[in-house]
């Protein structure tokens, strides 16, 4: 049986109070003091290393993605910034090269001016096949409808042609 493991390494909001603005110090005080009450049993905290070197080995290793350096007083803000530096793994990167690709939504069909009128044409033929299939249509109408479903069919198979 597998398990899902977490790491804890920063904290940036608690109880629905916004933390990022405090230093990274004291929001590593926060998720400490919030560690020692966990009720997840799969629940690590992420110490800091003075020495990154080592570290990015064990990451590697371990086929982490990498680490992030930051200046122990910056507060959080999202994206590049220059109180921090996020290093990958160099395994990682290699192995990855191809994982935004996994987030890309499928491209829709480019759909040509042919395709536009070919389904105007389809959707006018169903119109005219529906009200000719209804109860109340009269001899007469019926008659006229018939006349009427040639030229889109007609018209359809003109541009299937195509």
């Amino acid at each position: 049986m597998s398990r899902m493991t977490f790491f804890a390494f920063d904290i940036l909001f608690q109880n629905e109070v916004d933390l990022r603005s405090l230093s990274f110090t004291e929001r590593q005080r926060d998720l400490k003091r919030l560690y020692g009450h966990r009720h997840v049993p799969c629940l690590y905290l992420v110490e800091t290393s003075p020495k990154g070197g080592p570290l990015l080995e064990w990451c590697s290793n371990y086929g982490l993605e990498g680490i992030v350096s930051k200046q122990r007083q910056s507060g959080y803000i999202s994206g590049p910034w220059r109180h921090w530096v996020k290093t990958k793994c160099p395994n990682w990167k290699r192995e990855n090269a191809e994982r935004h690709r996994l987030f890309e939504q499928p491209r829709k069909p480019t759909i040509t001016e042919r395709d536009r009128v070919l389904a105007k044409k389809r959707e006018e033929l169903a119109r005219v096949l529906e009200r000719l299939e209804a109860p109340d249509v009269s001899p007469g109408i019926a008659r006229e409808l018939r006349k009427v479903v040639a030229v889109p069919e007609a018209e359809i198979a003109n541009l299937l042609r195509k």
